[in-house]
């Protein structure tokens, strides 16, 4: 009986500093946990039930994708960077965060032919392939496009860097600038 009573003790102080290190590494690096653990009285058998739950929130996976298009991208091509953004919806749908952005460049990349990021939806996924499908005429600079790409994801502070994608699609053929 003694050695079942030092048993449930040791054991007890060992749940007891689990749980305090659990507590401290969760203070650290993940919020909102939720620790329970209830015990039983002895029973004739000096035995005791310990039941641990252990809860938290889902964390949330935040990332950026930036589509950066020669004005000469070809039909098929734009539809397959299209067909990516439906991939990237189905994420979305699932609870992931997920902004889309669009640079579409020829001798230069503008404003105005870009897209700036946007958190994608069933609501504006249209407007992001109506940018894909942008036409422009004369010249392809591509040092111009990834360099407005990367301004782009840079700009966003919110994300982590190892979340961030720079997607180019061009036909290899440019200019010298």
């Amino acid at each position: 009986m003694r050695y079942t009573k030092k048993m449930i003790t040791a054991a007890m102080s060992l749940m007891l500093i689990c749980s305090s290190l659990m507590n401290v590494y969760a203070a650290d690096s993940i919020q909102d946990i939720k620790l329970d653990k209830t015990a039983t009285q002895l029973n004739e058998d000096d035995e005791t039930t310990v039941q641990l739950k252990m809860s938290g929130n889902e964390e949330k996976t935040y990332s950026d994708v930036v589509f950066v298009l020669d004005k000469s991208t070809s039909v098929d091509v734009r539809n397959e960077a299209k067909k990516m953004l439906d991939e990237l919806l189905v994420q979305a749908n699932k609870g992931h965060i997920i902004q889309v952005g669009v640079v579409l460049f020829n001798k230069n990349a503008t404003d105005s032919t870009s897209l700036a990021l946007t958190k994608l939806t069933a609501d504006n996924i249209d407007r992001m392939k109506k940018a894909i499908d942008q036409k422009l005429e004369s010249g392809t600079n591509i040092y111009a496009g990834l360099k407005k790409g990367e301004a782009m994801l840079d700009a966003d502070t919110q994300t982590s860097s190892n979340n961030k994608h720079l997607v180019l699609v061009t036909d290899g053929v440019t200019y010298l600038w």
